[in-house]
């Protein structure tokens, strides 16, 4: 991975990007959180955890995210017994990436294993913890409990990948979905701040942008054409996207 600032650090392989930035407490010298995701690159970091259950809510993350606060206020003055929780904290930290998070990453290693049957499947099977002891209630929960994501966002991010996997006509009509449920209040919201497509801060309105452009390939008759037109679409999204995500200098599209 290659560093893109002081706190943030971020790879490209095979239509895939990886991001982990640590975040700077507003009264500066600690860190407020820690953001960190894998995804396509066309893709925002909203949605499906790309994790399994046990590992985005397990035990090396609960004990990571317990008493975070150890390290938000590093230009304090700090005594022997502070200096060594701070060390414990970052080793919480480190134990869950390095045990948990990067080797799960490893294992995906393109746009065809991140989507793969079999691994969400997977997902879907972890997505509910033990049941804790003591209150008899599990332990983490990740579904949703049938409420739909109310950006649509898992429609933008499969509705691309079936476009570029052949399956025109899913892949369509969730995009369709996509832009159809965020058109009411995007449509105000960009007359308002009509830049927001090109600010990686707006990850919704960049979503939206990019779901028009792949959706507007619909239009095209000749199925070769309309082909090489989903392509160099997605290369256009890719190259703003390498911005959106740390991984390129600024650039805006029209």
């Amino acid at each position: 991975m290659k560093k893109a600032g002081s706190k943030t650090f971020v790879r490209e392989k095979n239509g895939l990007v990886t991001r982990i930035q640590f975040i700077g407490y507003f009264r500066g010298g600690g860190y407020e959180a820690m953001s960190y995701y894998l995804c396509p690159i066309y893709a925002i970091q909203y949605g499906i955890s790309g994790l399994p259950g046990h590992i985005c809510q397990g035990e090396n993350f609960q004990r990571m995210r317990k008493d975070w606060g150890v390290i938000q206020y590093g230009s304090e003055a700090v005594d022997t017994a502070m200096v060594e929780r701070i060390n414990r904290k970052f080793d919480d930290i480190l134990i869950f990436l390095a045990d948990g998070v990067l080797p799960e990453w490893q294992r995906i290693d393109s746009l065809e294993t991140y989507f793969a049957r079999e691994r969400l499947d997977y997902l879907k099977a972890t997505g509910t913890g033990p049941k804790d002891l003591r209150t008899g209630r599990p332990m983490w929960n990740l579904d949703q409990g049938g409420k739909e994501d109310p950006w649509r966002a898992d429609d933008y991010l499969f509705g691309v990948w079936d476009l570029l996997s052949g399956k025109e006509m899913e892949g369509y009509a969730r995009l369709e979905e996509c832009v159809r449920h965020n058109s009411d209040y995007m449509g105000k919201y960009l007359k308002e701040f009509p830049g927001a497509c090109n600010d990686p801060r707006d990850a919704m309105a960049v979503m939206y942008r990019n779901a028009q452009l792949f959706l507007g390939t619909k239009e095209i008759p000749e199925a070769e054409k309309r082909r090489d037109q989903i392509q160099e679409t997605y290369e256009e999204v890719c190259r703003f996207m390498r911005y959106y995500h740390g991984l390129a200098k600024k650039t805006e599209r029209g």
